[in-house]
């Protein structure tokens, strides 16, 4: 089958896998042979004969290539039936397991962030004007330079990216300078077609749909993001009504919001935010990809704003993690956590006082939770055959994995908000499946998620070999 269809196979495999397949192969033989050996050990020992290692390797080799043993090595019986064919299938379970590894996906690895991880924050927060643009600054994602031999980041346009069993997970759409966004993303998929990838963009825009079909690309709704347009925000009107009295109940019990850029926390500060999301997480990992920063004091600085929640004694009670998109003046909420005695509505409470203060120091928007398939849970959409299976289908997915999905559309939707729907980007609807599978993987979202990831997930072992310049090095 491989011969016949040998015109399929044309690009070249990862040569740091140049000499695993035969390894493999080796180690299963080997294996084979140690097994063959101890087996015709303890079966001539039950059987009350003498054990000749000699005579041993020499009746698992001749089981193994030409036919059964000997009788003077074996008794009769069905012992000398199966035995061969146990040798056979083990050897046999090693070349196919050493021909997946030659016609495997190349393997990523990370480079270590040293100066490519200033590099990459220079060009979001030169370009950065999506809302998920910090989002790409996260440690376990690997960067795509375009073109790649720049050194000024004005000029360079970012592709932040993660394989996954073979899938390379776009987090948003390309950062960089008006105009150049499907000249980067041609290239990059070139790379990823060069090296056996299947590439796929999570949380895209609206904003480039015509140019990622005219690269012959497909799109599908993903679901929702709520923004807030920090100049038209009000608390008066009837359809604000939940909000406001939220924020006046906690007023009135003695509770504060204090908006802080991560640069003016002082120690006691970070420790607490530390202290309070350990206790929100209650020994799980945190959840998230595309729409997530992966730890707190990730950006620090003026990047990253908290708006930290105290109750009448001081304490924290609760806390916003928020992004900053300087290129936008726009602000992204990445998490929101809590202790499990926080009154209700501490979360609106927050969230009112981070648009006061975005107001305050000439912010446009403020970006809120991605809600998934928000239209289809909630039923805002035309109610076909389609919308209806495709809901039944989500509810029982929402119940299998314990996901919050319909639930922050109707939370985002308290704030009447400006709905910006985000997009799944693909090649291939057979590819579908493996892809979300690997979206789904990446963002955490399922029981076996760290098993699909791998264990070196967050390792950074290689170093680069480029030399990033960033504007500030420059005379």
């Amino acid at each position: 089958l491989l011969l016949t269809r040998r015109h399929d196979f044309v690009l070249f495999g990862d040569p740091t896998t140049r000499y695993t397949p035969l390894i493999r192969f080796v180690s299963m033989v080997a294996l084979t042979v140690v097994y063959g050996v101890f087996t015709l050990f303890i079966y001539r020992s039950e059987a009350g004969l003498t054990f000749h290692l000699g005579l041993a390797l020499r009746a698992t080799f001749r089981s193994l290539i030409i036919s059964a043993p000997p009788q003077a090595t074996l008794l009769s019986g069905e012992f000398a039936e199966w035995f061969p064919w146990t040798l056979r299938l083990l050897v046999g379970f090693g070349a196919m397991w050493g021909v997946l590894a030659w016609f495997a996906p190349w393997h990523q690895r990370l480079e270590d962030e040293g100066s490519r991880f200033a590099y990459a924050k220079e060009v979001v927060g030169r370009w950065g004007t999506d809302s998920l643009a910090p989002f790409t600054l996260r440690k376990d994602k690997a960067h795509f330079f375009f073109p790649d031999d720049s050194v000024v980041a004005t000029e360079t346009t970012l592709i932040a990216f993660r394989v996954l069993r073979g899938v390379a997970i776009v987090s948003g759409d390309p950062v960089g300078p008006k105009g150049s966004e499907m000249a980067s993303l041609a290239s990059f998929l070139e790379m990823c077609d060069s090296k056996g990838w299947l590439a796929a963009i999570i949380g895209a825009s609206d904003r480039h749909l015509d140019g990622y079909h005219e690269l012959g690309l497909r799109t599908l709704y993903q679901g929702d993001e709520a923004v807030i347009d920090i100049d038209d925000f009000t608390l008066e009107g009837g359809a604000m009504k939940s909000v406001r009295q939220a924020a006046q109940r906690l007023a009135r019990k003695g509770y504060s919001a204090a908006p802080q850029l991560a640069s003016q926390l002082d120690k006691s500060d970070r420790e607490a935010l530390t202290a309070l999301e350990t206790q929100w997480l209650a020994g799980q990992k945190r959840k998230g990809f595309v729409m997530e920063l992966d730890s707190l004091f990730r950006l620090d600085g003026d990047e990253e704003v908290f708006v930290i929640g105290r109750d009448p004694s001081g304490a924290v009670v609760g806390f916003l993690e928020i992004a900053v998109c300087p290129a936008s003046r726009s602000l992204s909420l990445s998490s929101m956590p809590r202790v499990r005695e926080a009154p209700n509505g501490l979360n609106a409470y927050l969230i009112v006082a981070a648009v006061n203060w975005a107001r305050e120091h000439g912010f446009r928007e403020l970006s809120l939770n991605f809600a998934p398939v928000a239209r289809l849970l909630t039923g805002d959409v035309n109610p076909t055959f389609w919308s209806r299976l495709a809901r039944r289908a989500l509810l029982i997915i929402k119940r299998l994995f314990h996901l919050q999905l319909d639930n922050l559309y109707v939370f985002n939707r308290q704030f009447l908000p400006r709905w910006q729907p985000r997009y799944l980007v693909f090649r291939r609807r057979r590819d579908l499946g493996r892809i979300i599978l690997a979206a789904m993987a990446a963002e955490r979202y399922l029981p076996f998620a760290d098993v699909l990831r791998g264990r070196n997930w967050d390792a950074r072992p290689v170093r680069s070999k480029i030399s990033y310049t960033t504007i500030s090095d420059q005379p």
